[in-house]
């Protein structure tokens, strides 16, 4: 069950139409439209309530880390010492995403800025970490993610990810199979 602190909701709106609907609680993208034959559409997959969202166990749309992916056997060793995490997957034989569960909003429209503290400890993992998620919004349809976090007292891994499900046609106009997508970044990783 997600520790939640604040649920609120936020939508910026622009002249040329596209809309995000966000959260107070990771995951903070619900639901975004964009064009589809001159007709606006929901793109991006996800449930209808916020219950839903809080009996998610799957990260379905959230914003994961402290570490996105699986650390093998829930346990790392950094700088000598070695940590042992919380083993929420694989009946625990392994910790998946870290469980960032939530935030608060900082920022007005057209952006929003989300932040999470996690402490020392949390999950298993080593030293704090202060993390903020920005979502901007620009016109012509396009939408801005931008994570930072700060370790605030020792070395810790962070590797913060969004996992949001996108269909671009609308999520009730069948599979993404045609659908192209150009990613700016200096390489990639395949899964």
């Amino acid at each position: 069950m997600l520790e939640t602190i604040l649920i609120s909701l936020f939508s910026p709106q622009f002249a040329c139409g596209p809309s995000y609907l966000y959260s107070g609680v990771f995951p903070p993208l619900t639901w975004g439209r964009g064009p589809r034959a001159g007709n606006l559409s929901d793109v991006v997959l996800g449930y209808d309530t916020a219950i839903e969202y809080m009996n998610n166990s799957g990260n379905f749309g959230a914003i994961v880390g402290r570490v996105a992916n699986r650390i093998a056997s829930a346990k790392f060793t950094l700088n000598g010492t070695l940590y042992k995490l919380e083993a929420n997957g694989g009946n625990g034989t392994y910790s998946v995403h870290g469980n960032l569960k939530v935030c608060m909003l900082l920022g007005p429209s057209p952006y929003i800025t989300m932040s999470y503290y996690s402490a020392n400890g949390d999950k298993g993992f080593p030293g704090a970490v202060l993390s903020y998620i920005t979502y901007a919004l620009f016109e012509r349809y396009k939408l801005s993610v931008t994570m930072m976090s700060k370790a605030l007292n020792k070395a810790t891994p962070v590797n913060l990810a969004q996992h949001n499900f996108w269909n671009l046609g609308g999520h009730d106009n069948g599979d993404i199979l045609s659908d192209e997508l150009q990613i700016s970044a200096s390489r990639i990783t395949y899964g």
